[in-house]
């Protein structure tokens, strides 16, 4: 049969015996450890304050509720963000941010803040004819550094 194919027309049966099943093996050995990364870039606060229940005399002058110094360097913008401004009082209150002892109303209206180069001092402060529970407070002031 030379070059010719043997075909088969039957379908082939058998009744072999299964194969034994196993439990896993062990786990292996971890590997060596992978290479250091790079040293992080996490933000660096410029401030941070944090105060607990307070309550400022009602006598009409501005008193603060916090306050924080810090420095800022040239080219560099901050943003004031936390928990700020809550309060509860029996009359109409002031609020006001300062910056070096000056009321400065753009820090009320959001956005970027921008310092001299050197120390500053923001503080947030009321003014009322009663007594104002001050809530807990907390602000962080985050630079960026200008491109």
């Amino acid at each position: 049969m030379s070059g010719q194919a043997l075909v088969c027309s039957r379908p082939l049966t058998g009744t072999g015996r299964t194969g034994n099943t196993h439990t896993t093996g062990p786990q292996g050995a971890a590997g060596p450890p992978g290479p250091t990364g790079a040293p992080g870039t996490g933000i660096q606060l410029a401030g941070y304050v944090e105060t607990g229940p307070q309550t400022l005399p009602g006598d009409s002058a501005f008193h603060a509720a916090w306050s924080m110094t810090f420095t800022a360097g040239t080219n560099q913008l901050f943003i004031m963000t936390g928990n700020i401004g809550s309060f509860n009082a029996g009359c109409a209150v002031d609020q006001q941010v300062t910056i070096d002892g000056i009321p400065d109303p753009t820090v009320f209206n959001g956005g970027l803040l921008t310092f001299s180069p050197g120390e500053h001092t923001i503080a947030y402060e009321f003014r009322a004819d009663c007594p104002v529970d001050v809530a807990p407070q907390q602000g962080v002031l985050i630079p960026f550094s200008k491109p």
